[in-house]
């Protein structure tokens, strides 16, 4: 120890001087005349760890130099996290503007105070209307009432959605909604500024109604518009019921003067309940106006307009005023499928070429004891050219002074062949047989007259289904012309 300093020279940066022993830095001074020591730069008074090249600082003075130490404040925060890592008492800077948010009064940045800004250290929130923790910027429905914003006519208050009126009042607290000055407990419709009242409670506003009262009379017909006539009749439509009680008039109706508002009043009107009509000069129950006969107490109707009514015309859907009719049956010519009614009709003569007005012009099937087809049946012409025939004459002496001047059949061959396709007809009495003596003889006398007992005396053979002289008499009027 040469400077006897007591550090062995061996261990003695300086072995000759006795004021040193250490040179920390190796720059030639002692650590005892050196400023610093461990030549970092910092002077030892203002180092840490003056001893110490990689370290001049400890800030938490936990005997770590920050270079080493993660936590330069021993602040719990991570210097990599910290802000302000030689700053205990702040670790964030929100709105990085140099102010940790400790001391900051506005963390975010956003102008609104940390102390009313519900979202402090979000710059894009300040407000949590319904406190659900989203902030109204970010919020849909920011009162948390159930609708969204955008259909909120106050998003911020939670106990109002509507104003109707835009009233600034919500609907909930506002005592009339619609704002048309009839408060809502008044108003059927109380968010409908058009409408407040509701007569026949149809669900339309009776501004929009065009019936009111609903009693199926339009207002603008109605003598009561806002009185529904119920169940009372009115004929009429225009509001006034055809009769009018006790109950009717207390509730403010009268009686209709005129029913069918026709201008005749129903004292004097014959139909009170049918404008079309107010007169019957027939009295016959058909108003004159509808009456094709209004001075006719049998007629009403001409349906076919030919003059003639219904009750007494014999085609009355078919024109004819001539009311011709051949058959004298219920049906005239114009609408009488067989005019002569000789079991042909018209259509079928008309193609067979047979007189479809003559009952005994037919082609088959029609017979007539005018056998000569003169129009008349006669004893000596008619009656005595049948006999002849049962007796089997033919030829001249069938027809020899037995034919009319004005006959239609007068040749022989027609006579007999008219008389041979006719012989069930010649069987008067109805024996089955046509005969000489029987049905000719029947025929005869009944041209000549006779009738009665003196008509059929020993005429009516064995067995005959007709034997009586009414009979025999119907039998033989039904086959000839009329007289």
């Amino acid at each position: 120890d040469d400077d006897n300093d007591g550090v062995a020279d061996t261990s003695d940066a300086f072995p000759l001087d006795a004021t040193e022993i250490l040179d920390t830095d190796s720059d030639g001074t002692g650590n005892n005349a050196d400023t610093d020591d461990d030549g970092d730069g910092v002077a030892d008074s203002s180092d840490a760890f003056p001893l110490d090249a990689t370290e001049t600082l400890d800030t938490d003075n936990d005997g770590t130099g920050n270079n080493a130490d993660t936590d330069d404040d021993g602040d719990g925060v991570a210097d990599s996290a910290d802000a302000f890592p030689l700053d205990s008492t702040e670790a964030l800077d929100t709105d990085a503007d140099g102010i940790g948010n400790n001391a900051d009064t506005d963390d975010d940045g956003d102008g609104v105070a940390d102390s009313s800004d519900a979202f402090p250290l979000d710059a894009t929130e300040t407000l949590d209307t319904d406190s659900d923790g989203t902030g109204n910027n970010a919020d849909a429905d920011d009162d948390g009432d159930g609708i969204a914003d955008g259909s909120d006519a106050f998003p911020l208050d939670a106990t109002e959605t509507l104003d109707t009126d835009l009233d600034g009042k919500g609907n909930n607290a506002d005592t009339d909604d619609d704002g048309d000055g009839v408060a809502d407990g008044a108003d059927i419709f109380p968010l409908d500024a058009t409408e407040t009242v509701d007569t026949d409670s149809d669900g339309i506003g009776n501004n929009a109604d065009a019936d009111d009262d609903g009693d199926g009379v339009a207002d603008t017909a109605d003598g009561y518009p806002l009185i529904s006539l119920g169940a009372l009749l009115d004929t009429d439509s225009d509001g006034f019921p055809n009769n009018c009680d006790q109950g009717c008039l207390a509730i403010g109706m009268t009686a209709d003067s005129d029913d069918d508002n026709d201008g005749v009043a129903d004292i004097d009107d014959f139909f009170p309940l049918d404008a079309a009509e107010s007169s019957d000069r027939d009295g016959d129950g058909v108003g004159d106006n509808s009456d094709a006969f209004p001075d006719n107490l049998d007629e009403t109707v001409d349906s076919d307009v030919d003059g003639i009514g219904d009750n007494s015309d014999n085609c009355p859907n078919m024109q004819n005023s001539d009311q011709t009719n051949t058959d004298e049956d219920l049906f005239g010519n114009a609408c009488d499928l067989d005019d002569d009614n000789d079991g042909f009709t018209d259509a079928r003569e008309e193609q067979d070429g047979t007189d479809p007005l003559n009952r005994f012009s037919c082609k088959s099937g029609c017979f007539s004891f005018d056998v000569d087809e003169n129009l008349e049946a006669q004893p000596l012409t008619d009656g005595l050219l049948v006999i002849r025939h049962l007796f089997g004459f033919s030829g001249e002496s069938l027809t020899s002074g037995a034919v009319s001047g004005e006959a239609g059949r007068d040749s022989s061959e027609a006579i007999a062949s008219y008389l041979t396709d006719a012989d069930s007809q010649l069987d008067i009495d109805g024996d089955g047989e046509s005969k000489p003596l029987t049905d000719g003889l029947l025929l005869i006398r009944y041209l000549f007259g006779f009738s009665g007992d003196s008509l059929i005396s020993g005429a009516i053979g064995s067995g005959a289904e007709r034997d009586t002289a009414d009979e025999v008499e119907a039998y033989i009027e039904e086959r000839v012309p009329v007289q």
